[in-house]
């Protein structure tokens, strides 16, 4: 687009020596353009990037992406988008690295070990230490005043497994035909079923 300046002006002799700019009101004539396309045709294609989006971790190893696209500017002053292969130099990144600082140190647990009793109640174990993410995304470990004042997860666990074998006194019995579907169905937690079905739910076998 190509612009001029446009005055109104005021002839103050007749050879028109002496020119006097007025306001735009005092002119009746219809006002001259200012402005005239020029360079009537479609510019070559080119990227636009959109602004940077934020980090996705505010320590550590963190992605920001922004939008890349391929447009062009037509001679009619609109814009078309195009596919990338339209544009000729190489496309601008869409993703970079953010976030490049140390996070802070923070308590982790690590896999519970096998429960202590082989029946009955037991305890299971982890490892609990002081971990933190470097500005790299890598963890490492920390002494544990490190992680003073942190939530600390839990380095114990109750656990149970199978039912502990017991001796069975004769005054243990079951007094109802139906023990073997109370064993079956996993009953023998509830006081009523524990107390009719006595011997099967202390053995742990179906009454016969």
């Amino acid at each position: 687009i190509q612009t001029r300046s446009v005055f109104c002006m005021r002839l103050l002799s007749v050879d028109q020596q002496d020119i006097q700019t007025i306001s735009e009101d005092a002119c009746m004539d219809f006002r001259p353009a200012i402005l005239q396309p020029c360079n009537q045709v479609d510019c070559p294609p080119a990227w636009e990037t959109e602004a940077w989006q934020q980090c996705s971790q505010t320590c550590g190893d963190g992605v920001q992406v922004r939008k890349v696209y391929c447009k062009q500017l037509l001679s009619t002053g609109a814009y078309r988008r195009l596919g990338d292969d339209a544009c000729q130099v190489t496309k601008p990144a869409t993703n970079r690295g953010c976030g490049n600082m140390d996070c802070v140190p923070y308590t982790a647990g690590g896999e519970w070990g096998k429960c202590s009793a082989s029946c009955g109640a037991g305890q299971k174990q982890r490892r609990v230490t002081c971990q933190q993410l470097d500005a790299g995304g890598a963890a490492r470990t920390l002494p544990a005043a490190a992680c003073e004042g942190t939530s600390r997860p839990a380095d114990t666990e109750p656990c149970s497994a199978n039912n502990c074998p017991v001796w069975v006194t004769s005054e243990c019995e079951d007094t109802t035909q139906y023990c073997s579907v109370v064993r079956r169905l996993r009953l023998c937690h509830v006081d009523t079923y524990k107390q009719r079905c006595c011997s099967s739910c202390l053995r742990g076998v179906d009454s016969t």
